[in-house]
C-alpha cells in the first residue's frame, strides 16, 4: 500500500516573470509481503495554472521516516524540481 503525504508547497517565479508551484510529498510504502515493513521516499510535482506539468516519484529511498522527511525539507530549501529530483536524491544517498 502506498500513501503520498503533501509536506510542502513552494511558489516559484522565473527570471522571465512566469510562475509555477512545486509540491513536495513524503511517499510511504507499506510492504505487506515483508511483514508490514515501511519504506519511504519523496515526490515532487511541478504545477502551473492548468494543472500538473511534471512529476517525479522516488519511492523506497530509506526505511527511516525522519530521513525521508529531512530529504523533503532539503528539496524544498533547494527548490528542487522534478527534473533534478533523481540526481539530488543520488547526491543525498551518497552522503548518508
Amino acid at each position: 500500500m502506498r500513501i503520498n503525504t503533501l509536506l510542502g508547497i513552494k511558489e516559484v517565479m522565473t527570471d522571465e516573470g512566469a510562475s509555477f508551484t512545486l509540491r513536495y510529498y513524503l511517499i510511504q510504502d507499506i510492504k505487506t509481503e515483508a511483514g508490514g515493513r515501511e519504506v519511504y521516499g519523496v515526490g515532487v510535482v511541478k504545477c502551473r495554472e492548468n494543472g500538473p506539468e511534471e512529476r517525479e516519484w522516488l519511492p523506497g529511498l530509506t526505511e527511516s521516516k525522519e530521513k525521508a522527511e529531512e530529504l523533503v525539507k532539503q528539496f524544498m530549501e533547494g527548490v528542487v524540481t522534478p527534473v533534478a529530483a533523481a540526481a539530488a536524491a543520488d547526491d543525498w544517498a551518497g552522503k548518508k
